[in-house]
């Protein structure tokens, strides 16, 4: 993710500069920074936290290590935007928010899906009431993974499959779209794949207003871009390609009984991550939250727990106000 496409959006972003990169591997490590012009290269952790011309650092470390890593760099001195999930439970993330309050640095998490065109096309129609009341959601996001026994097959280091990897980016724009979540009930499987993690996984959420939720992601299933859809008493709202950071997206809006759409839009749009960075560059500038608070990344984390243990229990989770 750091090479394929943080690390090009952090070049094209006029208010920001590639310092350097570290890695478990120097290789790794100096190839980085020789194809993105960055000056320096670490396989230290401590040493890469002791270089000065350093203001702020993304994590793109494997999943289990987003708290050990995020911590280190806020004990440092470093704002840090971390890469999805923010950690492996909402414990953890609370510990985390929790030293970058004490010591006054920003702390930002990678859902940078919130900054796509057609969900700010959703935010929009939202608070016009074109939808009317909300009552049902759908999220659907995934790709056929082969087995590779990288890290996101390993569940001491990934925590979890599709769930843990793919529906963060699902479950904050349900959070941001439907509010808080009362309970969770979900299911998880393995499909196609014999992973030692799920590579299916299918969320219910009961939303504290009343909406349902739906969120699936799969590592079993051929790979589209992903599907929102958004409905109320008086409208319906669908994405595809807005979820995956897919190279083109559409939406369409639907009201009363005409089958075609009211409204819609279309295009290219790769960008997602240009506007995260910003966004966090401006928050760290400002002293001000970015728009992706630490604290949404918690609300994520809470019912990402609530799943895994439903999940596993058969039970519904209820989550605690």
């Amino acid at each position: 993710m750091a090479a394929h496409r943080f690390a090009p959006a952090v070049r094209r972003c006029p208010d920001a500069e590639l310092v350097a990169f570290c890695s478990r591997s120097i290789d790794r490590a100096r190839e980085y920074a020789a194809r993105f012009d960055a000056p320096a290269a670490y396989d230290d952790l401590a040493a890469f936290l002791r270089d000065e011309r350093i203001r702020a650092v993304y994590i793109a470390t494997p999943n289990a290590l987003h708290a050990e890593h995020t911590q280190a760099c806020l004990a440092a001195g470093q704002h840090v935007l971390c890469d999805k999930p923010l950690a492996l439970s909402a414990t953890q993330a609370r510990a985390m928010l929790k030293i970058a309050q004490r010591i006054d640095r920003t702390l930002g998490v990678l859902h940078q899906q919130r900054f796509h065109p057609a969900h700010e096309a959703l935010r929009e129609r939202l608070a016009q009431q074109r939808l009317g009341r909300l009552s049902l959601i759908r999220a659907e996001l995934g790709y056929l993974a082969a087995p590779d026994g990288k890290w996101r097959q390993q569940p001491a280091l990934s925590g979890g499959g599709p769930g843990m990897d793919l529906s963060p980016h699902a479950l904050d724009i349900l959070l941001q779209t439907a509010g808080s979540v009362r309970a969770v009930t979900a299911m998880t499987a393995n499909v196609l794949q014999p992973f030692e993690v799920e590579d299916y996984f299918h969320a219910v959420l009961e939303h504290a207003d009343g909406v349902v939720s739906h969120v699936e992601a799969a590592f079993c299933a051929h790979s589209y871009g992903g599907r929102l859809e958004v409905r109320g008493d008086a409208g319906s709202f669908i994405a595809e390609g807005s979820l995956m950071a897919s190279d083109t997206f559409r939406w369409q809006l639907h009201a009363g009984t005409d089958k075609a759409p009211i409204e819609s839009g279309q295009g290219e749009f790769r960008e997602c991550f240009d506007r995260a960075i910003a966004d966090f560059g401006r928050a760290v500038e400002s002293r001000q939250p970015p728009t992706v608070t630490a604290d949404d990344g918690i609300a994520v984390m809470a019912v990402l727990d609530a799943a895994y243990e439903s999940a596993r229990t058969g039970r519904t989770i209820a989550l605690l106000p």
